[in-house]
């Protein structure tokens, strides 16, 4: 992302998804609350799915996790506002 943007990738920014959900106003113990769960949903998937299907069921599984990043990323650039320099 941040090399698309013509952006250093080693230097920091607040693109990741902790900030991107802080940023929209949730609440850090929110934060926190969400990737527990979303670790537990994923610790119970990866139990329940160990037999069958489970190569199909990952790449289902992460391309969902993906595609809600990408969203979410998308979404904080077209409403980031507009800087003075820009203009």
């Amino acid at each position: 992302r941040r090399i698309i943007q013509k952006k250093n990738p080693l230097k920091g920014d607040r693109g990741h998804l902790h900030h991107l959900l802080l940023d929209r106003g949730w609440k850090p113990q929110k934060v926190a609350i969400f990737y527990w769960g979303a670790t537990m949903i994923c610790g119970v998937f990866g139990l329940i799915s160990a037999e069958k299907q489970s190569v199909q069921t990952a790449l289902t599984f992460m391309g969902l996790a993906a595609f809600f990043i990408v969203a979410l990323n998308l979404r904080s650039l077209i409403r980031k506002p507009q800087s003075p320099e820009a203009e």
